[in-house]
């Protein structure tokens, strides 16, 4: 036979650019049998369909070519013959894109009766697994078109259970096939279109260590290790970099951490911080505590590493960042992401610590197990405590970092026999892991306010010589950018408002003395009058009277009413509505449709339609001097603040992220609502709030503050994160005001703003999906 028409395949995969002859008698397919623990394949003489096509594959020897839409079939009298238990091995190399929607069955089992069958499929080349035509295993990472894969599938019983490279991805329990074999046995299908080789099959349900070890001894044609002694030496040099990593960690008094000769997985690559040396990354690898140390642990012990995750485009997938395994089904403890926050799970149960990780930075892990607790620490911060029922305690059968579909670096790996305290995570965090130079690691860095080079090495991935090779802002001229000196030279401070001393509200985008020629325009001027007309209209929501706002004619606010209404229908705002939520939140009330989603940010989550009215509602209080309603407002925003409190982990200056904090704050509305309604509020109130904006905006860093000045600063992103800059602006002055972080975004935006803005042109995005020059320029003008 001649290869199928490319036409077969969604995208052409590399094997089909070198002719392959059609293999009869001479064909040699390989298998598994016999490679690891006495395995003993149970031998089966397939039937194949004419549209599969056996090829030779160089290194490999044949394989099946399911191109032309054909299966593979067991004949009747050997499905007879199994009893209990059977496992599918095989490599699998997939032809379809990562996107492709189809159903594309590997293996699949039926038994008499209508639809009494379970699969192993692909789809968007993922493995999955469906009992009837319900779905009940995911492995939750694609397979890449034209890779081999080691894909083993186990039917025992009424479990199923898949592994994908050595790793199991999935296990389940089917509820409406029953277990056994008694009709019939395919592999492959009309969609899949890919290639399979080493197809074996085993007469038995292979454990967790059958696998590993089938997939540590096996020829692989994953990589370019062929041969055992390929895979010693691989090993080899792992081994050394992985004990320079280890080399580094700085020793600490009182912290004596055990001897652990970790157990290497074979796929495990190796990487060099310019910041602090060797690190390791598990991209579907893993380290694995061997049993001898498990033995030691009993009750109790601390695990201890240093984590940089690796942005993913599904960020809705659970994926496994280290996890303790005892016996029996689902007997587990684990520490997961997902949305890039760490999660603890028990069994199925599960704690978010609501702490956002930045892909670009180190962060410091401290995961610990005693009897009846997992506790969680991230750069020394305590974010979940968990009290353990429904796992018993111990570490009976693995504890492993890693999983099939993460990818992450490690560095700085610990185990300790007792559970380490809140003090223990902060001296770890300050003192294991120091920079390999400290004297350059503290050396000022060019042009960033306040940070030193070390720093905006880690958040750019920049080195030491790249950042020092940038030209300053002073010399930009010299290398034809714009020069700010120059162009300030138009600079007319007479335009510009005097700012307002610190401690005197209004002060962000306007003060006081501005306040009557604000309340003429919006009487007199057309246009203010109508924007103004359309506030108050979404408004209605916030006051304390229903009747304000669910009858139309009573107060006289028909044309404001008409109006909102249009604007929150196309906002998407709905009830229950904000007013009734400032009344319960002013009494210290947490609204019921609100409790448990303060630290989400969801599009379905209700508290953002309140989060982007209050701003609004302070203006109009302040401007039309509605003492009764401020006065609720300023009740309401010290509740809010206390709520968003409780999650402090996450929004704290622990996370110095501000791109996961201020999507879940509402943007700046804190600032603002504390700007404009604070003539209405007692000076306890205004403690609180200012306290809470104090610690969500204290050492934050951004997107765009990090980049070097001599880079053209046009992320539009920067311009979307600078609401930073008027929360700051907000209590600046005051108690808790962090003046490095404003410095900071005031630099950031003079870089925006020259490097941004030429004879070629700006960019369209920034200056209109961010209100650039009335909500940044504005502010930053205003306040000198």
């Amino acid at each position: 036979s001649t290869l199928p028409n490319s036409s077969h395949h969604p995208s052409t995969p590399p094997h089909v650019t070198f002719p392959r002859p059609a293999m009869t008698e001479q064909a040699e397919f390989q298998s598994f049998s016999g490679l690891a623990n006495n395995l003993s394949a149970f031998p089966v003489e397939l039937e194949a369909d004419e549209g599969v096509s056996i090829l030779l594959e160089p290194g490999i020897g044949a394989i099946y070519n399911f191109a032309g839409g054909g299966s593979l079939r067991w004949p009747a009298e050997k499905v007879l013959e199994l009893e209990d238990a059977l496992t599918f091995a095989a490599f699998i190399r997939p032809v379809r894109e990562e996107n492709d929607p189809a159903w594309n069955s590997l293996f699949v089992v039926y038994n008499k009766g209508r639809r009494m069958n379970v699969n192993c499929d692909l789809r968007w080349n993922r493995l999955m697994c469906r009992e009837k035509l319900t779905m009940i295993g995911d492995a939750g990472v694609a397979l890449k078109p034209g890779v081999w894969a080691l894909v083993v599938f186990v039917r025992a019983g009424d479990k199923v259970a898949c592994y994908l490279n050595g790793k199991k991805v999935f296990d389940a329990v089917t509820k409406n096939v029953p277990g056994g074999f008694d009709d019939r046995i395919w592999i492959g299908s009309k969609d899949f279109g890919g290639d399979i080789s080493h197809l074996t099959f085993f007469n038995k349900e292979f454990s967790d260590d059958d696998v590993r070890d089938l997939h540590a001894v096996c020829p692989s044609p994953l990589s370019e290790i062929q041969s055992v002694e390929d895979l010693q030496a691989h090993l080899a040099e792992l081994k050394e970099h992985f004990d320079a990593m280890q080399a580094h960690i700085t020793p600490i008094e009182g912290l004596q951490p055990l001897d652990v000769d970790w157990h290497l997985d074979e796929g495990i690559k190796t990487g060099m911080d310019d910041m602090y040396g060797p690190y390791v990354i598990l991209k579907g690898a893993s380290l694995e505590v061997p049993k001898e140390v498990l033995a030691k642990l009993d009750k109790e012990a601390t695990f201890s590493f240093f984590y940089r995750l690796e942005d993913s485009d599904d960020k809705t997938v659970w994926r496994t960042m280290f996890s303790i395994v005892n016996e029996g089904r689902r007997e587990n403890v684990d520490l997961a992401q997902r949305f890039n926050r760490p999660h603890v799970r028990e069994k199925l149960a599960v704690d978010d610590s609501g702490y956002t990780m930045n892909s670009n930075a180190w962060n410091h892990i401290m995961f610990v197990r005693s009897a009846g607790k997992a506790e969680l620490y991230i750069d020394g911060l305590p974010l979940v405590s968990r009290n353990t029922t429904l796992v018993k305690d111990g570490f009976e059968k693995s504890v492993m970092l890693g999983s099939a579909n993460l990818d992450c670096h490690i560095s700085h790996i610990s185990v300790y026999d007792r559970a380490l305290t809140l003090e223990d995570a902060a001296r770890i965090c300050k003192y294991q892991r120091e920079p390999k130079d400290p004297k350059l690691y503290f050396k000022w860095a060019p042009d960033v306010f306040g940070a030193v080079a070390g720093e905006v090495c880690v958040q750019t991935h920049y080195t030491f010589e790249e950042l020092n090779n940038f030209p300053r802002i002073k010399h930009w001229g010299k290398f034809g950018l714009p020069d700010p000196a120059k162009q300030a030279e138009n600079f007319n401070p007479s335009l510009v408002r005097e700012s307002a001393p610190p401690g005197v509200h209004p002060r962000v985008v306007f003060v006081e003395s501005d306040i009557p020629d604000i309340r003429r325009r919006i009487k007199e001027d057309m246009i203010a009058s109508k924007e103004w007309s359309l506030i108050k209209g979404r408004l209605l929501q916030a006051t304390p009277n229903m009747a304000d706002w669910m009858d139309i004619n009573k107060k006289g606010y028909a044309d404001h009413l008409k109006e909102g209404r249009i604007v929150n229908k196309r906002m998407g705002f709905h009830g229950p509505w904000v007013g009734g939520w400032i009344n319960q939140l002013a009494e210290g009330i947490d609204p019921e449709e609100l409790k448990g989603h303060w630290n989400e940010n969801l599009y379905s989550c209700q508290r953002m339609f309140l989060m982007h009215l209050i701003p609004w509602e302070a203006l109009r209080c302040l401007l039309e001097d509605d003492a009764v309603m401020g006065t609720r407002l300023a009740k309401a925003l010290v509740t809010i603040c206390k709520l968003y409190g409780q999650h402090m982990g996450q929004y704290g200056p622990g996370n110095t992220d501000w791109q996961g904090s201020y999507q879940y704050l509402g943007s700046d509305s804190i600032g603002l609502t504390y700007d404009w309604v604070h003539k209405f509020m007692t000076d306890e109130q205004r403690a609180v709030v200012r306290t809470f904006i104090g610690d969500v905006t204290r050492n934050k860093t951004f997107i765009g503050l990090d980049q070097v000045s001599a880079l053209p600063c046009t992320t539009n992103w920067m311009i979307l994160h600078m609401n930073l800059m008027t929360m700051l602006y907000s209590i600046q002055g005051e108690e808790g005001f962090d003046e490095t972080t404003l410095k900071r975004c005031v630099l950031g935006m003079k870089k925006w703003v020259h490097l941004g803005f030429n004879h070629d042109g700006a960019p369209f995005e920034g200056l209109t999906k961010s209100s650039y020059r009335s909500k940044w320029l504005g502010p930053m003008l205003g306040n000198g």
